[in-house]
C-alpha cells in the first residue's frame, strides 16, 4: 500500500511549545505508513534538528499570508508535493495553508489549535478564522478541552468537528541530562529551595506575579531561588522588577534553552503563574521529572494538574496566594515527593508523545480511508464494471 503523504505547515522552528509539538508529530509518525514533510512559512530555526534526516524541511519567506501571489505560490508547491493530508498549526499558517491546500485540491485538511486567546484577533482575523475553519477544514485538533470550548464559543467551528488530543512529552525527556550538578554551581545554588518556571517572557505568562511572590517569601525569611527559563519582549521589564525588589541574588532569568531538563532536575517545585494557558506542556515536562506543580487555575491547566494530588492550583495574578502555596510545599517534603510521583503517573497515563501520535495517526487513517480510499474504490468500479 502507498504511504499516506502528510504536510505539516508552521510559521518557523524557533524554540517554543507549538513548534516543538509540530516537529515531534512529523518526526514521530510511523514511517511504514506515513511520509511526512514540514514546511516553515517564514524561515527555519534551532528546532530543525528534531526532524532528523527522515523528514524533509522546507523554508519560505512569506511576509503576507493573504497576498494572492503568495497563496497561489504556496498552492502550486503543495500540489507538486502530491500530499494526501495537510495539517496546519497556528493562525497565519492555518489561514494561508488551508486556503492554499484547498486550491491545490487537497482532500483532507486538519488544523491544530494550540491557543485559547482571541486578544490578538481583530474583526478581519476572526472572520477569516470562522470562514476557513468552517468551510475549508475537515477537522480541528484541540490540545485540550479548554481549547475545544474556546473554538466552539468563538464560533470558529461546531463541536462535532473538533477532536481533543492532548500534547505529549517524549520518553527521552525522563532521562537524566547529567548536567544538574554543573548547573547548580553555575547558578550558585546552595541550600535554597529552587523554583523553576518555564515559558516565554510575555505578560500573559504572569512572571511579574511570581517575582512578587518571591519577594513576599524572602520578606518572611524563607530561602528560595527562582529560575525563569525563556525569552521574550518582557525581559527588560522583569529585569527592572528584579532590581526594584532587590531580588538580584534570588531570581535568575536564564534565557531560552532548547533542553530544559537540567533546570527541572535542580528544582524542588515547578511554578506556572500564567494568566491564560491552553494546556501547558511545560507542566507536563515537570511532571515527567517527578516535580510537584504549583500553577494558575486557568484554561487547560486544570486538565493537567490535579489540585491537591499532583500539585496545587491558585488564582491567577494573586502573588500572596501563590507565595502561600509555595511556602506550604517548601515546608512539607513528603507532600512534594508524593505529588511528584502522582504527577509522573498522570503524565505516563495521559500525556506521552507516543499516545499523542497514536491518536493523530488514528485520525489521519480514519479520514484517509473514508475520503480517499472510498473515492479510489468508487473510481475503480466506474472504470471496470
Amino acid at each position: 500500500m502507498d504511504k499516506i503523504r502528510v504536510l505539516h505547515l508552521i510559521q518557523n522552528l524557533n524554540i517554543g511549545g507549538l513548534e516543538r509539538i509540530a516537529a515531534q508529530i512529523a518526526a514521530g509518525l510511523d514511517q511504514s505508513r506515513f511520509e511526512a514533510e514540514l514546511w516553515c512559512l517564514s524561515g527555519g530555526g534551532p528546532l530543525e534538528h528534531l526532524l532528523g534526516n527522515s523528514v524533509p524541511v522546507r523554508t519560505f519567506d512569506y511576509k503576507r499570508y493573504l497576498f494572492p501571489g503568495n497563496l497561489l505560490s504556496l498552492s502550486i508547491e503543495i500540489r507538486k508535493g502530491r500530499f494526501d493530508i495537510v495539517h496546519t498549526h497556528s493562525y497565519a499558517p492555518g489561514i494561508m495553508g488551508r486556503i492554499s491546500a484547498k486550491a491545490a485540491g487537497i482532500r483532507i485538511i486538519f488544523h491544530h489549535h494550540h491557543s485559547i486567546s482571541a486578544s490578538m484577533m481583530n474583526t478581519r482575523h476572526r472572520v477569516c478564522e470562522q470562514f476557513v475553519t468552517g468551510f475549508l477544514t475537515d477537522e480541528v485538533i484541540a490540545c485540550s478541552e479548554a481549547a475545544r470550548e474556546f473554538i466552539v464559543r468563538e464560533k470558529f467551528v461546531k463541536n462535532d468537528k473538533v477532536t481533543v488530543i492532548y500534547n505529549g512529552v517524549p520518553d527521552e525527556f525522563e532521562k537524566n541530562s547529567g548536567l544538574a550538578e554543573e548547573l547548580k554551581l553555575e547558578l550558585g545554588v546552595n541550600d535554597e529551595t529552587v523554583l523553576t518556571a518555564v515559558g516565554s517572557l510575555t505578560s500573559v505568562k504572569g512572571h511579574i506575579y511570581l517575582l512578587e511572590a518571591v519577594r513576599i517569601m524572602l520578606g518572611s525569611g524563607l530561602k528560595v531561588k527562582l529560575i525563569i527559563v525563556g525569552s521574550g519582549p518582557e525581559r527588560e521589564a522583569l529585569e527592572s522588577r528584579i532590581s526594584e525588589y532587590g531580588l538580584s541574588g534570588s531570581a535568575i532569568l536564564a534565557g531560552a534553552r532548547e533542553d530544559v531538563r537540567p533546570y527541572l532536575e535542580i528544582a524542588d517545585i515547578f511554578v506556572l503563574p500564567s494568566l491564560l494557558e491552553s494546556m501547558s506542556i511545560s507542566s507536563v515536562e515537570a511532571m515527567a521529572k517527578r516535580l510537584p506543580v504549583i500553577a494558575s487555575r486557568t484554561g487547560g491547566v486544570t486538565e493537567v494538574v490535579n489540585d491537591g494530588e499532583t500539585g496545587i492550583l491558585v488564582n491567577p495574578a494573586d502573588p500572596a496566594q501563590l507565595a502561600g502555596a509555595i511556602e506550604g510545599l517548601m515546608k512539607d517534603r513528603p507532600a512534594r515527593e508524593l505529588m511528584g510521583e502522582k504527577g509522573y503517573a498522570r503524565y505516563r497515563n495521559m500525556f506521552t508523545l507516543a499516545g499523542m501520535i497514536d491518536n493523530i495517526q488514528g485520525l489521519y487513517t480514519a479520514f484517509y480511508e473514508s475520503k480517499i480510499k472510498h473515492a479510489q474504490t468508487r473510481r475503480s468500479k466506474l472504470q471496470y464494471p
